[in-house]
């Protein structure tokens, strides 16, 4: 199945504490509304997961991509993303807990008058818990 993402949003990690983490089943319950603000992506977001065994332990990795109009300021305090397909399907990265994802943004300035300057979000994360489905 192909899982376009149309929509990023984000809020402090605080603010997930009520949230009931099932790994095993890849989901999270989110028992109460979160104060989510969307980050205004150009197009679509593209999403790599996969997942390792270090001294037999798995780890996830997720690697959320996506383009900007301009660079945008994220909170300073812990982070997590709630990214939604156009099935409305919807995933997060991060928990309450550490590690949380790390953001980095790219701004490129083109040398060529006709390009757009774009600025490109990345956002990592390296956990024991897979990208989580969410359930309200």
């Amino acid at each position: 199945m192909l899982l376009y993402i149309h929509k990023i949003e984000y809020c402090e990690a605080k603010h997930l504490k009520s949230a009931i983490y099932l790994p095993n089943h890849f989901k999270v319950i989110l028992k109460e509304v979160m104060p989510w603000r969307e980050v205004p992506i150009v197009g679509l977001a593209a999403l790599e997961t996969g997942d390792e065994l270090d001294n037999g332990v798995r780890l996830h990795t997720q690697k959320l991509t996506a383009t900007l109009e301009t660079e945008y300021v994220f909170p300073q305090s812990p982070t997590v993303f709630l990214i939604t397909a156009v099935n409305r399907t919807q995933y997060l990265i991060g928990t309450t807990d550490a590690p949380y994802p790390l953001i980095q943004q790219n701004t490129i300035l083109s040398s060529n008058a006709t390009e757009n300057t774009i600025t490109i979000l990345d956002v990592n994360l390296t956990s024991q818990f897979p990208v989580l489905k969410t359930q309200y």
